[in-house]
């Protein structure tokens, strides 16, 4: 996967966008990455100067609607250099994460691959006070989508079976209408984008 830059400009505030804009014209001069800086890193330098200024303005006169609508124009104006400048690093690097970090801007996080999910713990199953209902509980899996479980009518050997409803996305699950005194075995697995985990244990339980 390519590397590409993420400069959280909106999040800036004033007087962090000058000293980033500062950083950025410093990394990029005399970059033998960026030899004709499209804007010019001179328009970019004018354009910081413009809004420091207009910024010192507002802050000595306290405000005043006047004095912020002239800030706010220039801080347009450079919104819009720096924008057009991490376009054009981004072309220039054309993926390559050393070459947009030399210009000072930071890269996009990569997405960090799902791994493989392991067994959900403490799987339990236990009869309710109605006849013909479990109910089967666990703890949760960090980081799942959803949970799937089978079931056995069968000891030896154990025949793992769906049955309706076996997907859920919750901790719990509660069954019903299933035949009372008939012993049941269940299994559990956790699924993420990498698909199902480890199955758990079994558990077994005689329904009531």
């Amino acid at each position: 996967m390519k590397d590409s830059p993420a400069l959280k400009w909106k999040d800036l505030s004033v007087a962090e966008k000058i000293q980033k804009s500062r950083s950025i014209q410093k990394s990029m001069s005399d970059n033998a990455n960026f030899p004709t800086p499209n804007p010019k890193l001179g328009d970019i330098k004018a354009a910081t100067d413009n809004l420091e200024a207009a910024e010192n303005i507002v802050l000595d006169n306290g405000g005043g609607k006047r004095w912020v609508n002239q800030r706010n124009t220039a801080l347009g104006v450079l919104d819009n250099l720096i924008s057009n400048v991490v376009k054009y690093v981004d072309n220039i690097a054309d993926g390559d994460g050393n070459i947009i970090l030399s210009a000072a801007i930071p890269l996009r996080r990569k997405p960090t691959p799902a791994e493989r999910l392991q067994k959900p713990e403490n799987f339990m199953v236990k009869g309710m006070d109605t006849e013909g209902r479990i109910r089967l509980s666990w703890k949760a899996v960090t980081g799942k989508i959803s949970y799937r479980l089978e079931m056995s009518i069968d000891a030896t050997p154990l025949v793992w079976q769906n049955f309706e409803k076996n997907i859920t996305t919750d901790n719990s699950l509660e069954i019903e209408a299933l035949e009372s005194g008939k012993k049941l075995w269940f299994r559990i697995c956790a699924i993420n984008s990498k698909g199902e985990g480890d199955w758990s244990d079994p558990a077994t339980c005689r329904v009531p």
